[in-house]
């Protein structure tokens, strides 16, 4: 989605290519609120944007239509819906093991995302536990800097993960995996000042900016993280960095 608004933003195509649409849902991902605001803005009056959640198990649990179900003053926000599929057919033990049991003897499903419930209800998420990590006490969230690069007008697409500290093994460093767009060089230092501007130091990709052809996928279109590494870097690419902008 914001792929799309940025070719909109930048005139490589016209609000009028997405006059046809009448309905239209966003997931995958955390999607900032000003990137909803965005898109809604080109979309004609009538249509309806609506940002979901939910997971392979489940499919979309939770959705609501943008500025009228839910309130775009909460970052992350999804909207509301309560469901539970049935299990892993036939396995017992997966089961048990995706699902806790509260103390009033309801089943919820475990799905490893970070998030929080407003007071009335409504669910908000900002990242996932297992990609979450630390740049020394501060915790990072790919979801978060994977936004703010996509704000960037030289970027497609942009995966990030974390890489070892270059003083310290016991800790870590953010480093970003990018998609640069047609007829754009981008310069990796440019990358890391414009990240951390956006959003702080420890955020920012020092750990390393690697440009590939296209990031490595799935057939539900998410990255594949573990075949990063393995992708063959393009000329652009520079290891560790430091923020020389403040």
């Amino acid at each position: 989605m914001i792929s799309i608004q940025n070719l909109i933003s930048q005139g490589t195509r016209a609000p009028q290519d997405l006059a046809s649409l009448t309905n239209v849902l966003v997931g995958g991902s955390q999607v900032p609120n000003e990137a909803m605001d965005a898109f809604k803005s080109t979309l004609r009056s009538q249509a309806v944007l609506t940002p979901c959640y939910g997971s392979t198990e489940l499919g979309i649990v939770t959705c609501g239509s943008w500025g009228k179900d839910i309130s775009p003053q909460i970052p992350g926000n999804i909207g509301t819906g309560k469901q539970l599929f049935n299990g892993y057919c036939g396995n017992a033990k997966a089961t048990d093991e995706a699902c806790i049991t509260d103390q009033q003897g309801r089943r919820w499903f475990r799905t490893g995302d970070k998030g929080r419930f407003s007071a009335d209800k409504q669910l908000s998420i900002t990242g996932r536990f297992k990609q979450i990590f630390k740049v020394d006490t501060e915790e990072v969230a790919p979801t978060e800097v994977e936004a703010v690069l996509m704000k960037h007008d030289g970027i497609k697409d942009a995966a990030v993960t974390a890489t070892e500290d270059r003083n310290d093994p016991r800790y870590y460093e953010t480093k970003t995996y990018v998609v640069t767009a047609e007829d754009k060089k981008v310069d990796a230092q440019e990358l890391v000042d414009f990240v951390a501007s956006e959003l702080s130091c420890h955020k920012a990709p020092t750990g390393g900016v690697t440009v590939l052809k296209e990031l490595p996928r799935n057939t539900m279109k998410k990255v594949v993280t573990r075949e990063l590494g393995n992708a063959e870097p393009l000329t652009g690419s520079v290891g560790y960095m430091n923020v020389l902008s403040s």
